[in-house]
């Protein structure tokens, strides 16, 4: 049967065709790519901040015998970044950490730059990385020294020598993801690390895991030099006073912002 031009179905077919034609010019899936390049580690690492981090991580582990990843795995991700990475510092620009409702830690996943240089700016690129995971599914982790993914660098957002200070600062999202379940706030937390707004340091942005949706809590920017829990106000007055109730029992001091940068 010939349809005719003006018919709904072949202007659906014609709808289709064009929607076909797209995809098959276009990638799916597109990399995102910052606006400006990321600067080095050493651009955006103020010693004194990063001396803070270190005495906060000090006094986490001094206050708990159970590391949130144990040392044997930090030595291991360290010895391969210190084998394949050619860049200064070694830098991860990727770490992100999911928890249980119990504390423990069902996956995480860490990416460590491995060329000499950063790529260039551009989605049509691709770089070389060190990545060592742990998926949950087995008390195994997974290193590839040797790996490439698509598209520029992202932040630099610590050194693999700092990785010993960074899961110590763990121990304490552990404690938030506690206080959440035992106040009523029935989510598992993701955190991931970012560079801090003041380009000083590093922080953590947490929040429920992805697979949880909907959900009323946002992302919550931690300091773990100071203890400080920053979130926008939220729309949902009883989860506001949970997140505070929760804040108090894992140590932290919440504080309502207007926007995330603020630091």
């Amino acid at each position: 049967m010939k349809l005719s031009p003006r018919s709904p179905a072949h202007r659906c077919l014609q709808l289709v065709a064009c929607v076909l034609a797209l995809a098959a010019s276009e990638p799916l899936w597109a990399v995102a790519v910052p606006s400006v390049a990321p600067k080095s580690l050493k651009e955006t690492q103020d010693p004194d901040a990063v001396a803070e981090h270190e005495k906060a991580a000090a006094a986490e582990a001094k206050k708990s015998a159970a590391p949130v990843i144990s040392q044997a795995w930090i030595e291991q991700i360290q010895k391969m970044a210190q084998s394949h990475s050619k860049r200064d510092a070694a830098p991860a620009e990727k770490f992100d950490v999911v928890f249980s409702k119990k504390g423990t830690v069902t996956s995480f996943n860490i990416r460590i730059s491995r060329n000499a240089n950063r790529t260039p700016n551009d989605a049509n690129q691709m770089h070389g990385i060190c990545n060592a995971s742990f998926d949950g599914r087995s008390d195994k982790l997974k290193l590839d020294g040797e790996g490439v993914v698509d598209g520029p660098d992202l932040y630099e957002l610590f050194g693999v020598d700092q990785l010993k200070i960074v899961c110590d600062e763990l121990i304490a999202i552990r404690r938030l993801q506690l206080a959440f379940i035992k106040v009523g706030l029935n989510y598992t937390l993701e955190a991931g690390v970012i560079v801090a707004p003041d380009g000083k340091s590093w922080a953590w942005e947490i929040g429920p895991s992805e697979e949880q949706s909907p959900n009323v809590i946002y992302g919550i920017n931690y300091y773990p030099a100071t203890h400080e829990l920053h979130s926008v106000h939220l729309d949902n007055k009883k989860a506001a006073a949970k997140l505070q109730q929760a804040a108090a029992q894992a140590g932290m001091q919440l504080k309502w912002v207007q926007d995330m940068r603020e630091r």
